[in-house]
């Protein structure tokens, strides 16, 4: 079961793998997907939400509610706090990642290699474009990320290997770079940096303003999952099952931290601590301070989307429809939720309440 589900997870686990908070300029680079208010008083659903086909994309939370795509090409908008239908916009083709939220409008990518911008409040497209480099290969570039925003400039990277920066307000393209092989991990933005990893191991530190390649890194084998910043230290793994931490200033390589298998979410950063799960079902809780290993955990299954970090638990997706809560000083699982369908989107955490998604198509509130 761990084989075949690490091979599901190599693909949907890096196309949902970012998520946006209210109106920031860029998804929260540490991964941690937590607002920082109270948690859930149990494992109880508030509210369940059921759609036609899988929840495949990662929740967005903003101002109250949340957004999310399905397998059959439907963008949601719901009301966070009963779960209530505000709008539905349906799509020609699969919608990839957590929509990113700037100045109340979405930006997502697609299975296409087309790139919407929506009306957060309507779901009515302000304006698309396709990222493909010859226009006469157009639908080529698919996007199979989640996107990323920094004032007026969205980055979003392709199966293609290129990383494209846009302007927000029309979609003209701004600059592009090609990488070795396709893109499967959603790029970040911090320090005036875009951040990616590609499927051939290499690792970019891209100029916001230019797309010129200002350092890199590697990795023993593909890097799909996202990278994590936080408090001037970028963090990065693959394959190899490894996770790197580089100081960004004068680029200087801090640990590196081998762990069990390859990653198989993100890497949340809260309190001091990073933590990240591998394809043979272990979960990590290591110190920022020095890489080394505080805890580790085997699940028992593979932990299917990354995360949601707080001070004080861990909430973790996984195979068969498991929602996990761990303590993040011990690793010790306090509950776990069942649910029926594979977690293959990340969850997230905010205003009290738990939300994910499940692959037979419902959405959960837990609070």
């Amino acid at each position: 079961m761990k084989v075949f589900m690490s091979t599901l997870v190599s693909f949907f686990m890096i196309l949902t793998a970012s998520i946006s908070w209210g109106d920031q300029s860029y998804p929260d680079p540490s991964h941690s997907r937590y607002d920082g208010g109270p948690l859930p008083s149990s494992s109880n659903p508030a509210w369940t939400y059921e759609c036609s086909s899988g929840v495949s994309g990662s929740i967005t939370w903003s101002d109250g509610k949340i957004y999310f795509s399905d397998g059959g090409g439907y963008l949601h908008c719901l009301n966070g706090q009963d779960g209530s239908l505000l709008w539905k916009t349906h799509f020609d083709t699969l919608l990839y990642g957590a929509p990113q939220i700037s100045s109340g409008t979405l930006y997502v990518g697609s299975g296409a290699g087309m790139i919407y911008a929506i009306d957060a409040n309507t779901g009515h497209t302000k304006w698309s474009r396709y990222l493909s480099v010859n226009p006469s290969e157009k639908g080529s570039s698919a996007v199979a990320s989640s996107l990323a925003v920094w004032k007026n400039r969205l980055v979003a990277s392709t199966l293609e290997g290129y990383v494209f920066c846009i302007d927000t307000n029309a979609g003209e393209l701004l600059w592009k770079f090609k990488t070795p092989r396709e893109i499967l991990c959603s790029p970040i933005i911090a320090e005036s940096f875009v951040f990616v990893g590609d499927h051939s191991g290499g690792f970019h530190a891209l100029d916001i303003k230019t797309g010129k390649r200002t350092w890199g890194g590697s990795s023993g084998g593909p890097i799909d999952t996202s990278p994590s910043y936080s408090d001037g230290v970028v963090y990065y793994g693959g394959w190899d099952g490894v996770v790197h931490a580089v100081r960004l200033k004068s680029v200087v390589p801090l640990w590196h931290t081998q762990g069990n298998g390859a990653l198989t979410t993100d890497i949340a950063i809260r309190a001091g601590k990073a933590f990240w799960g591998t394809a043979a079902g272990n979960l990590y809780g290591v110190s920022l301070e020095n890489g080394n290993i505080l805890w580790s955990v085997d699940l028992g299954i593979t932990p299917t989307a990354s995360p949601i970090a707080t001070d004080k638990n861990l909430f973790v997706p996984g195979a068969e429809g498991k929602m996990m809560s761990l303590n993040s000083e011990t690793g010790a699982i306090v509950w776990t939720f069942q649910g029926k369908g594979d977690i293959l989107s990340s969850p997230v955490m905010a205003g009290g309440t738990l939300y994910f998604g499940t692959m037979d198509g419902l959405v959960y509130a837990i609070r």
